[in-house]
């Protein structure tokens, strides 16, 4: 409470004016609430993903993330669970993404042989850049690479996991980003001393 005293006139004449006021400090004001953990995780699949995945709709059952809509890269669709996995709020993914443009029963552009045979060679040469990945790792850090998950989607790497320290850590994003065929890397990995 604040008392405000006010005078008017002089002499005689004066009137006292008392005024009571509430003044109400600035952290006891209702603040903005929190975003949602499904707010939070679609803006981190954005982060992470880029713009392909802002069509994303996230729903969150408990600690599971549900992840619904269609996406225009086969990237975003595979890599978006192993976002929802690196949330610290989320224990599992079910990733139910699709697509934009595939249709089911094989007809329409993406349903083609042709989209089918390069989807094939696509996975074919993310499988060898997994494999060279996970060499180059093993050899720059040692047993402690075995800690990171590694997945490739159309070039894409994702690593997910933890190590002991940030430069490790640094050393493990140089040394995927310089490994053939890799075309970006997604930083999911913690930087945790005595892991």
């Amino acid at each position: 409470m604040k008392l405000l005293v006010r005078t008017a006139g002089t002499g005689a004449a004066c009137a006292v004016m008392i005024v009571m006021t509430s003044v109400v400090p600035l952290h006891a004001q209702e603040a903005a609430p929190a975003p949602t953990a499904e707010a939070r995780l679609q803006a981190l699949l954005v982060d992470k993903l880029g713009d392909d995945a802002a069509t994303i709709r996230v729903v969150m059952n408990g600690r599971e993330a549900i992840l619904l809509g269609e996406v225009a890269r086969r990237a975003t669709l595979e890599l978006a669970e192993e976002v929802g996995l690196f949330a610290d709020w989320v224990d599992d993914v079910d990733n139910k993404l699709k697509l934009a443009g595939l249709r089911v029963g094989g007809t329409g552009v993406a349903g083609t042989a042709e989209k089918a045979a390069a989807k094939t060679t696509d996975e074919g040469s993310d499988s060898l850049i997994e494999t060279r990945v996970k060499g180059a790792l093993v050899s720059e850090i040692g047993r402690r690479a075995r800690k990171i998950e590694v997945e490739v989607a159309e070039g894409v790497v994702a690593l997910r996991g933890t190590v002991p320290d940030e430069p490790r850590r640094e050393v493990a994003l140089r040394t995927a980003a310089r490994v053939p065929g890799v075309e970006r890397v997604i930083d999911l990995l913690r930087a945790w001393p005595g892991k």
